[in-house]
């Protein structure tokens, strides 16, 4: 089981708008190095993950976090709604391809800092933008610190995601994922023609109707044949020091919900 970008593209640029981002992106001046790397990437580790694995790893993995203040890390603020050309979700990706197997987090931060790949997409720009906190007097740790909760939480966001999908997945659903279309086409995954967005409810963010991050149908408004929309909102989760999984009884409900009639 594998999904190419090639398949991506002929899944979901159908729609003018849908092609006209897919356009503008891969002649993109301001970040020409991304387009050739995700356009090769191939979505293959994730579709053997299960949802044991995904549990071990996260029993094993340290705390992304740490212990740092979250006020800490927010006060920095170039690094605060710091985007780096790879987007994080490209990198975890990349990791997981490259590594054979979903990483831990301390896994993950030495693939950045001494894989070519790694370094080019994460471990150089984040270098960069604490050289930059530094030089508008932030402390070189705190800056450190930011970055570390930056990349911690979209490890958080990347394992959940990798947990829904290995869940469904063994509940029977061919369901699909693959950096390009959660970039570029705002799809977290797909089956057949049933988009699936997971998250975790954040009213400020997105949260049914409410949120600023848009419905990948407004980009794929017009296609046909339609598609539908499920959203799979993650309750959140307050105990600190842990990855929190998706509850698996709430996945298999959603999965027999999702199954072909």
């Amino acid at each position: 089981m594998q999904t190419t970008a090639a398949e991506v593209v002929a899944t979901f640029a159908v729609t003018t708008q849908a092609r006209d981002l897919l356009r503008r992106w891969q002649g993109g001046l301001a970040r020409p190095q991304v387009p050739p790397v995700v356009l090769a990437h191939t979505t293959r580790v994730l579709y053997d993950l299960d949802p044991a694995a995904v549990e071990a790893t996260c029993a094993a993995s340290e705390h992304p976090l740490g212990d740092i203040r979250k006020q800490d890390a927010a006060a920095v603020a170039p690094i605060v709604d710091w985007r780096p050309d790879f987007a994080f979700t490209h990198v975890m990706h990349l990791a997981l391809e490259r590594l054979g197997e979903l990483p831990t987090f301390g896994t993950f931060t030495a693939f950045c800092a001494e894989d070519p790949l790694g370094i080019t997409a994460l471990g150089d720009p984040a270098r960069r933008i604490r050289e930059q906190a530094a030089r508008a007097g932030w402390p070189e740790a705190q800056a450190a610190h930011a970055i570390r909760w930056r990349i911690g939480l979209a490890y958080y966001s990347f394992v959940r995601e990798a947990y829904t999908i290995a869940v469904l997945r063994d509940a029977g659903l061919d369901v699909r994922a693959h950096p390009l279309a959660d970039a570029l086409f705002r799809v977290d995954a797909w089956l057949d023609q049933t988009i699936l967005s997971i998250y975790v409810r954040n009213p400020r963010f997105r949260d049914g109707a409410h949120g600023r991050k848009p419905s990948p149908l407004t980009i794929l408004d017009g296609a046909r044949p339609p598609f539908s929309h499920a959203e799979l909102p993650l309750e959140p989760q307050h105990a600190y020091g842990s990855v929190h999984l998706p509850d698996p009884a709430a996945l298999r409900t959603t999965a027999r919900q999702l199954a072909p009639r």
